[in-house]
């Protein structure tokens, strides 16, 4: 990897928290910092899901963190220059979208949880930031490493994934594995049904 793509990431990278609303090192309204939200997300603290479930102003920092994390992915990995660095995150973010308001319904509607926030408003928030671990996809680019990272992470944001379910749904752990889960099939299938109706199955999955 060149200097120069590095440079290109971190300023993508940076745009991309300034487009969120947040400043390096400083401080937000509501209470810890963006780094500390995402320090407690990857801690798996419960009370770090909770408050950015209840902060309604957290979705653009939520939706910096998925952005973040497509960018970290496009560094690390063979490398499509600037356009599928942006390319990425935008499929990134409506990935994050869909799959987000699928858990909310999965989960108030098929799995019995309180419809908390009135929507799925809490759940695009915490899942948002659950993805956090995959920004140790920055290291693919380095033989054996990114791959020891590539597995980390993923093993990572599984756990973070079904933290950010639990509280933002308020289920228990069970019930949000299974509703992330059949939430994920569910798209997984409408994403695959679309494909073949729109006749691009075999360009996506073949």
């Amino acid at each position: 990897m060149s200097v120069g793509r590095a440079v290109v990431g971190l300023s993508i990278v940076k745009a991309i928290l300034a487009m969120a609303g947040m400043r390096w090192g400083k401080q937000m309204n509501q209470s810890g910092s963006f780094t500390d939200r995402i320090v407690g997300v990857l801690r798996l603290v419960p009370t770090t899901y909770r408050e950015i479930a209840r902060d309604t102003s957290a979705l653009p920092q939520a939706a910096g963190v998925v952005a973040l994390v497509a960018v970290a992915s496009a560094i690390g990995g063979a490398g499509e220059g600037i356009k599928g660095a942006i390319g990425g995150a935008i499929g990134a973010i409506v990935w994050w979208v869909i799959f987000s308001v699928a858990t909310w319904f999965v989960g108030t509607k098929l799995m019995g949880a309180s419809d908390i926030g009135g929507g799925p408003g809490r759940m695009l928030r915490t899942s948002g930031f659950a993805q956090a671990p995959g920004i140790l996809t920055v290291l693919g680019f380095i033989p054996l490493l990114g791959a020891i990272a590539a597995v980390i992470g993923g093993i990572w944001a599984l756990i973070t994934g079904v933290m950010a379910v639990r509280e933002a749904l308020g289920v228990t752990t069970g019930k949000a594995i299974v509703t992330a889960v059949f939430a994920w099939v569910l798209v997984g299938l409408a994403f695959f049904l679309i494909a073949l109706i729109l006749g691009i199955g075999g360009w996506i999955f073949g």
